[in-house]
């Protein structure tokens, strides 16, 4: 009994350690949970490709604290040790790098430190490499092949239910358990891609007093759109690069969100292959502006305009919607098979 609570406790901590990355990361753009550590600028304390875990700064910084700031000229944090303490800010350095940053760090710029445990960091050596793996095309077919072969070994040692021997009795986990279980291990895992592919930023543009000579303007993923001309309407051109082999199933529904009516999505909303996405920037008077986007492109299971209506409204709330339907649509097809089976084979 006692190791049922505690592997329980475990997987349950594990669980909401997942859960609060993807929404701290994905939906509100804060770094805490479980990050990637993608350079070796903080060894030995920490490698590339292993797993470091994030929390809000509490407290003051302090020298010898690794702290997650960003500065507001770059578009990723950092996860360096703090050396000095200035009065108007900190001087932070990798472990593994010749000399400090080159920058004062102000404390607007740290939104978070990487806990000690008896003086080492919270950290999981190489997850990272076989997080980044997954995040592949050919790893996600992977993953999928080796969840249907779990299944497919599962259904070959059992009859109708799994028997778990304890002491000298049996306990029976009925057919429905095992099927609510294989939905749950779905929900998670098309959670965890969703959000892994769906971009939420900021966009940023200066609408200045310039002649008006400027119709369109090319800009990258992040939406740093920079000076454009005051009182009208811009084309934004996102060149998509996508891969044929989704192709060959369903069209990709290009869906986008803003929180400002000043941007908006005029098409193609569905696409084949690699193409310009188009969207209009309505400028606004002379002034700084920003806009809460968010950005996915998904295979079109469902009718565009449901997806898109749903997205626009909240995209975490879709990427809910969407696990839960793909999630019931796989546990479903899993399901005929096996009442096939059940019938014609008498498992």
């Amino acid at each position: 009994m006692l190791k049922q609570i505690i592997i329980y406790s475990i997987m349950s901590i594990i669980l909401l350690s997942i859960i609060f990355s993807l929404i701290s990361q994905y939906f509100l753009g804060l770094p805490y949970g479980w990050n990637i550590e993608a350079t070796n600028s903080m060894v030995p304390k920490l490698n590339p490709g292993c797993l470091i875990f994030i929390i809000p700064l509490v407290g003051q910084p302090h020298v010898g604290q690794i702290v997650a700031y960003r500065p507001p000229f770059y578009s990723h944090y950092i996860v360096h040790e703090i050396i000095k303490v200035l009065p108007n800010g900190y001087i932070t350095k990798g472990i593994n790098n010749p000399s400090p940053d080159p920058w004062v760090v102000s404390k607007t710029w740290i939104k978070g430190c990487v806990p000690l445990i008896f003086g080492r960091p919270i950290a999981i050596p190489y997850i990272g490499y076989a997080i980044t793996t997954i995040n592949t095309l050919a790893g996600k077919v992977y993953l999928l092949s080796l969840l249907f072969a779990i299944y497919g070994v599962s259904e070959a040692v059992s009859r109708r239910s799994i028997k778990i021997r304890r002491s000298k009795n049996y306990s029976v986990i009925s057919v429905k358990s095992v099927f609510f279980g294989l939905f749950i291990l779905f929900f998670l895992i098309f959670f965890i891609v969703l959000s892994a592919n769906t971009i939420l930023t900021y966009a940023y543009w200066t609408s200045a007093s310039i002649p008006l000579t400027l119709h369109q303007k090319e800009i990258g993923v992040s939406f740093k759109i920079g000076v454009v001309p005051s009182g009208s309407n811009v084309s934004l051109i996102l060149p998509i690069t996508i891969r044929n082999f989704p192709l060959k199933l369903l069209p990709l529904a290009v869906l986008f969100y803003s929180n400002s009516s000043n941007l908006k999505l005029v098409g193609p909303y569905q696409i084949l292959k690699s193409v310009n996405i188009t969207f209009v920037l309505n400028v606004g008077k002379p002034g700084y502006y920003s806009s809460r986007v968010g950005f996915l492109l998904i295979p079109s299971v469902l009718p565009y305009n449901l997806m898109e209506q749903i997205f626009e409204f909240s995209p975490i709330l879709f990427i809910i919607f969407m696990s839960l339907f793909l999630s019931g649509i796989l546990v479903l097809f899993i399901w005929i098979i096996y009442k096939i089976l059940d019938r014609y084979y008498i498992l």
